[in-house]
């Protein structure tokens, strides 16, 4: 009697270390994925000021 219950122990550590390991991984994943997201936002806007500079600048030019 007094071995399963050691053995029903070491099945619900093991169980919650692979709980855990999973929840650690979707957080990195969604946390890369924002990172990648927030960047992707930062070059949109980038593009688009650089874009609006030409407009204005060849408005200018053609005053």
């Amino acid at each position: 009697m007094g071995g399963e219950g050691v053995k029903r122990a070491m099945i619900i550590a093991i169980n919650l270390v692979i709980m855990g390991l999973i929840l650690f991984f979707i957080i990195e994943y969604a946390n890369t994925k924002s990172r990648e997201s927030n960047q992707s936002v930062i070059e949109a806007f980038e593009k688009m000021t650089v874009t609006a500079e030409q407009i204005i600048t060849n408005y200018l030019e053609d005053e």
